[in-house]
This record gives C-alpha cells, sequence and structure tokens, in this order.
C-alpha cells in the first residue's frame, strides 16, 4: 500500500482520537520510508509519530523520535528551518512536561533564534509560543504563560489556523 495512504490514514486516525491505530499506520510508513531511503519521508513520519506517542503518554519514545527527526532536519540546517522549528517545539513541550525546564529553554532559544532572522514565520511563530506556555506555567511564571497563551491564540487568529489555536488553548489549560 502506497505510503500517502498509510499517512493518510495515520492522521485521520489521529484527529477521530484513534491514537493506537494512528500509531501502527504511522509505524508501518516510518518503517517503509526507512526501506527506501527517503529521509525527508523518514523525518516528517518521525516527528509526527513522536507527536502520537507524546499524545498517548510515552514522552520517552517520543522523545528518542523526535530528536532523530531534528537531526536529519540539521544535516542541510539552513534550508530545513522550518522543520527545525516544528522538532524543537515538541522537544520543548516534552521537556517541560518531565520537568527539564533547562533542555526546553535550550530549545525554546534556538527557535527564537531562527523566527528572529527577520524572515516572515507567519503562523510558525506561534507553535514557538505554544512550549513558552507550557515552560513558564511548569515554572509557576503565571503571568507569563498567559501572555504566551494570549500570543499564540492571536498568531493563530491571524492566520486562520483553527487546529494549532484549538491545540493553544488545551496546552494553555482553556484559559
Amino acid at each position: 500500500m502506497p505510503s500517502e495512504i498509510y499517512h493518510s490514514r495515520a492522521n485521520l486516525a489521529f484527529y477521530e482520537g484513534e491514537w493506537e491505530q494512528s500509531e501502527s499506520a504511522e509505524q508501518q510508513d516510518l518503517d517503509e520510508a526507512r526501506r527506501t531511503g527517503s529521509l525527508d519521508t523518514v523525518e516528517g513520519r518521525l516527528d509526527f509519530l513522536a507527536a502520537i506517542r507524546a499524545v498517548r503518554g510515552n514522552l520517552a519514545k517520543a522523545e528518542v523520535l523526535v530528536q532523530e527527526a531534528l537531526e536529519l532536519s540539521c544535516i542541510e540546517e539552513d534550508t530545513r528551518l522550518s522543520f527545525q522549528l516544528g522538532h524543537r517545539t515538541l522537544l520543548a513541550l516534552i521537556y517541560a512536561n518531565t520537568s527539564r525546564a533547562a533542555d526546553a529553554h535550550e530549545q525554546l532559544e534556538r527557535c527564537r533564534e531562527i523566527i528572529g532572522n527577520a524572515e516572515n514565520w507567519r503562523g510558525l511563530v506561534g507553535l514557538v509560543a505554544q512550549p513558552e506556555v507550557v515552560v513558564a506555567a511548569a515554572e509557576g511564571k503565571c503571568e507569563e504563560a498567559g501572555t504566551q497563551f494570549e500570543r499564540a491564540v492571536q498568531i493563530f487568529q491571524r492566520y486562520r489556523v483553527p487546529f494549532e489555536q484549538a491545540e493553544a488553548c488545551i496546552l494553555g489549560g482553556g484559559r
């Protein structure tokens, strides 16, 4: 079965809350991508599989997968910055949820460097604000968490990305 079909099934199952089915389909697709040697596809599948595992509460396995995805995105460092943003924000969320604020800050600092390079990153800037909310809240910095939450929601509203806005609301505790 073509990998696009697996990935479509994995995405659909994920958004329907069928995470076990989503994980299975995405794992099959990752295995196929590894066999065919498609590094771009491997990177994308690693990141999505990491997100699935994080949602399912398996943060240790999610961390390993997203670190591998990040390594692949750094091979051509300046050409895959948008992918690095996605991987680093997921890592920051994982670190924040495993009481590793210093590691989360390290990832967020690199994200800030990337989005501060004068390029218009549009809605991707909101992805960086999401883990900023979680890290600030984990450190007991409620005012800063609230400010970052409002920033993320405003960015997602401006660029009309409702799923990202909904995720920000979940991460922000439904503020």
